[in-house]
């Protein structure tokens, strides 16, 4: 048994997408090979000769990672059939109604509680 609901998803803005897209490059760079200092030598290097890991191979850090605000975001709308059979429960949320499915699966929908259950019992009165 489905319903049509309307689903909101949060999904970063263009300017956001391109941080983390550059983020992510700059990331897997790292990743790919160890990173040296102006000497050539690893962070590996240090800690092998029980020496202090220079500053600029230490990868923790503000720059080793990716913080995203309320701006970032922006808000979409799209229609969805839920199959109502797989619905655990509805809960109000602040940004919508959220349903939990018996999978553990969580959505937004902008219909309210109210709205949903209307929307059952219409078809569960059809013949």
């Amino acid at each position: 048994m489905f319903i049509r609901l309307t689903r909101i998803s949060r999904v970063l803005t263009k300017e956001a997408q391109k941080r983390l897209e550059e983020f992510e490059k700059k990331f897997l760079k790292d990743q790919k090979s160890e990173p040296t200092d102006s000497n050539g030598k690893t962070a590996k290097w240090y800690e092998d000769m029980n020496m202090p890991i220079p500053e600029e191979l230490q990868k923790v850090g503000p720059e080793s990672q990716i913080i995203f605000e309320e701006k970032d975001y922006t808000k979409e709308e799209s229609e969805l059939l839920c199959n109502v059979t797989e619905v655990k429960y509805f809960d109000r949320g602040e940004e919508g109604t959220l349903v939990l499915f018996d999978n553990k699966a969580v959505l937004i929908v902008k219909e309210n509680i109210e709205e949903i259950y209307t929307k059952i019992n219409k078809l569960n009165k059809k013949p």
